[in-house]
């Protein structure tokens, strides 16, 4: 416990020595306040900024300029991690950072924890090459009570989880799926995360 909470605040500590600047590529609303400004599409903010959300919903995609990866903050994961910034919010739920990425199952189970937010599509990072015979899919019951599975895509061994793939009268209750790895070459099957929490992020709001 005492070596988790050391490990913790050392990587506290190096990462409160830079800071980074996102630009914001999309938002649902049409401005929200960041650091002491009212932000729109195409702004900049600082990773130090505190985010002051004003919805449960409310959502921002933004690139970082210097890594130039995309990423979703939303509202309510900033809450449940009770974090204020983008900075705080990566130090509290990147647990994966410090280890170098995902090398199997379990780490990919650990790094999408219980819940997923999703606007469009997202790339998720694969322990496996992904091919024809090797791939992920979920499996969920629709409001009948119907068992559905849906093969998902891939991209440079990358999961591709696309908002099309559900039916539009699930977006505002959101779905429970099983998140499911397959390979036929080597007659694998198995679970994922067996109760993994779409929430699906409103285009506008």
């Amino acid at each position: 416990m005492k070596k988790s909470f050391f490990l913790f605040f050392i990587l506290f500590a190096v990462l409160s020595l830079w800071a980074d600047n996102y630009k914001i590529l999309k938002m649902n609303t049409s401005s929200i306040k960041i650091g002491n400004r009212m932000c729109k599409t195409g702004d900049i903010f600082s990773d130090k900024s505190i985010i002051y959300w004003t919805t449960d919903k409310q959502a921002i995609k933004a690139q970082n300029e210097r890594t130039k990866k995309i990423s979703v903050f939303v509202a309510p994961a900033f809450k449940k991690s009770e974090s204020r910034t983008v900075k705080e919010y990566y130090v509290k739920n990147n647990h994966l950072s410090t280890r170098g990425g995902v090398f199997g199952l379990e780490d990919l189970a650990e790094e999408l924890g219980d819940t997923l937010y999703l606007w469009e599509r997202m790339k998720i990072e694969s322990p496996y090459q992904l091919d024809s015979v090797s791939y992920f899919y979920v499996s969920f019951n629709d409001f009948n009570g119907n068992q559905i599975q849906k093969k998902l895509e891939n991209e440079q061994d990358s999961i591709v989880i696309d908002k099309a793939i559900f039916d539009q009268e699930i977006y505002q209750k959101g779905i429970n799926v099983n998140l499911r790895y397959s390979n036929t070459r080597t007659q694998e099957n198995c679970s994922v995360k067996d109760s993994l929490y779409i929430y699906f992020i409103p285009d506008e709001l």
